[in-house]
């Protein structure tokens, strides 16, 4: 019931631990059930289910395990501000979070972005990303694989070796897709975004909603600037955007738009 024991190194060395010895293991402590905190505007990642095991570390951390995916170690009280639910929303709108965990786009501020936040937020580092250049493009790809990687100050380690050629041309520098491929940060952010679904305030969906824009939306100018913003959706997500649109105190200024995205105008 135990699953995997993982021995340090140095222990092994220490007591001699031979190849196929047999070594009895003895419980001396066992962890108590962590009660799950309802600290106002934060979110407790105690209370995970999905058959995942959270084990209690020093300062208010604790590591997530399930069988046959290797662990990760995260604070355990998440603080629930604008930028986390920008972050969830933007991953939501142009990544994907079901098995995978990866986000996708050309634009790096938004990379920078959710790296940053992710370090900020989860206290995972840079050096965990790893990334793949979507390219199609007559132009050079090593020239703009070289140029995110200064850019977001990546190693060439980092990097997945073949480059992913997309379907439609993309720009001179084409697109990049960062991941984790720690599938339980997968596991880690579907908890932490049904928590953030659940905020029904004004301010919490306008955040939601600009991280929907980041990612999904368009606008149009005109002499007199800014005059319509678009919201792009699949059938999945209609209702939810719609929820958010109304929560935001928008009711009477967007109207839905060839079943496919939510047309936002007339503030002028």
């Amino acid at each position: 019931i135990w699953g995997k024991f993982h021995i340090p190194k140095d222990v092994v060395e220490i007591l001699s631990i031979k190849d196929h010895e047999i070594v009895t293991f003895e419980i001396v402590k066992s962890e108590k059930v962590l009660e799950i905190e309802n600290r106002r505007g934060t979110i407790d990642l105690a209370g995970l289910n999905d058959n995942a095991t959270i084990l209690l570390r020093k300062n208010n951390y604790i590591t997530i395990h399930q069988m046959s995916k290797i662990s990760i170690t995260l604070p355990r009280i998440i603080k629930i501000t604008p930028e986390l639910i920008k972050l969830c929303y933007l991953i939501h709108g142009d990544g994907h979070y079901q098995n995978k965990f990866y986000f996708v786009n050309k634009d790096v501020g938004l990379h920078k972005f959710v790296i940053e936040q992710f370090s900020e937020i989860f206290k995972i580092p840079k050096e965990i990303w790893r990334a793949r250049l979507l390219y199609n493009n007559v132009a050079d790809e090593e020239k703009a694989k070289t140029s995110w990687k200064y850019a977001l100050d990546l190693e060439d380690k980092q990097f997945y070796p073949k480059i992913s050629r997309c379907v439609l041309n993309t720009s001179e520098y084409g697109n990049l897709r960062i991941a984790i491929d720690k599938t339980i940060v997968s596991l880690v952010f579907r908890y932490v975004f049904e928590k953030l679904q659940s905020l029904d305030g004004e301010k919490s969906n306008l955040w939601a909603l600009n991280g929907l824009l980041c990612a999904e939306g368009g606008a149009r100018k005109n002499k007199q600037g800014l005059h319509k913003i678009t919201l792009s959706f699949s059938q999945k997500e209609k209702e939810m955007f719609r929820e958010i649109l109304e929560r935001s105190s928008l009711h009477g200024l967007y109207k839905e738009s060839q079943n496919s995205r939510f047309t936002i105008e007339g503030w002028l």
